[in-house]
């Protein structure tokens, strides 16, 4: 599936410095649109620090020489032998629930030092009796622990004071979609160093497309190809979830032809008319005219223009998708 490609593009610096900032304990907070690649980067750092990917030059000895850093080497050799563990924290639950889940995460890797408050139920299940940050840091404390928050911005005052007080004692890696002028976000932001994630750049993104096309459109004709691709990076915008998103459509859709397509960009791209001004006024001159002929004073004045105020609220509403036309501005 296109969806799930790991193929990796364009970010290796990015990704390399995510990578050390781990290795180092430097929490780290991704910044960019959604569909941007966030979690995407994140994923692969830690699959390369967990040593199941090699897909940049990233090895002990490249880091030693590269950052000048003879710990990187050392950090790097430990976690491949699986002394980091990494615990994904979704923001969208309660605090309870988080806790809970934390809890069970560390009961289970034989990390949770409070066992009187932990009962294992007979039906397998464990149950908390306590559940409070406290007992989390102190877990923690001396381990090597990655927490990952994707959407930071979702968090709660709460879970924001929890963060920072993790922060002496684990490494945080968190996500945004843009940063937030509150007071307490941006104390939060502070103990962050940032990377920020851009859109691809033209060539970029050509390599991404023509990649995901040989790679799952392989079959396709040379010219249907370049046509595929033209189209992707003119809709996609140097965003690679749009563009896998566009590439997956145009792999299920098979029957659509270039023919449609291109009769349909012929469309896009020419002048719309917009005839939304045209029958207000046709409907507000026939209500005028009408008044005028059975009178100001006459009662069915009012009757009528109450009628013809509400067929005109009516019709736009109801029916302008059928001859109402949205301009579009001159490219």
């Amino acid at each position: 599936m296109i969806l799930s490609d790991q193929k990796f593009f364009g970010r290796k610096q990015e990704l390399k410095k995510l990578v050390v900032n781990i290795l180092l304990g430097k929490h780290t907070l991704i910044i960019g649109k959604r569909g941007i690649g966030k979690t995407t980067l994140i994923e692969h750092a830690i699959s390369i620090i967990k040593g199941s990917t090699h897909r940049i030059d990233i090895s002990p000895t490249t880091l030693s020489e590269e950052f000048k850093d003879i710990r990187l080497a050392h950090k790097l050799k430990s976690a491949w032998k699986g002394e980091i563990k990494l615990i994904k924290v979704n923001l969208n639950k309660t605090k309870s629930t988080i806790f809970n889940e934390i809890i069970e995460f560390l009961y289970a890797e034989n990390d949770l030092v409070t066992d009187e408050l932990i009962r294992i139920n007979s039906d397998g299940t464990i149950s908390i009796q306590v559940k409070n940050a406290p007992i989390i840091i102190k877990s923690i404390t001396g381990k090597n622990y990655i927490f990952l928050f994707d959407d930071l911005d979702l968090a709660t005052g709460q879970m924001i004071e929890f963060i920072i007080d993790l922060m002496p004692h684990a490494t945080i890696i968190a996500t945004t979609s843009e940063l937030k002028h509150e007071k307490r976000f941006k104390h939060l932001y502070s103990f962050f160093e940032k990377i920020e994630l851009k859109e691809f750049d033209r060539e970029t993104t050509k390599q991404i497309a023509m990649y995901l096309i040989e790679t799952y459109l392989k079959d396709l004709d040379p010219k249907r190809k370049e046509f595929l691709r033209n189209e992707v990076l003119r809709i996609s915008k140097g965003n690679p979830a749009i563009l896998k998103s566009a590439l997956e459509q145009a792999r299920a859709q098979k029957h659509l032809k270039d023919e449609d397509i291109k009769t349909l960009r012929k469309l896009e791209d020419s002048e719309w008319i917009n005839l939304g001004p045209f029958f207000a006024l046709l409907l507000g001159s026939v209500t005028v005219i009408k008044i005028l002929q059975i009178g100001l004073e006459n009662r069915e004045t009012y009757i009528l223009l109450s009628i013809f105020s509400f067929l005109a609220y009516l019709t736009i509403r109801i029916f302008r998708y059928f001859f109402l036309f949205r301009p579009q501005r001159k490219k």
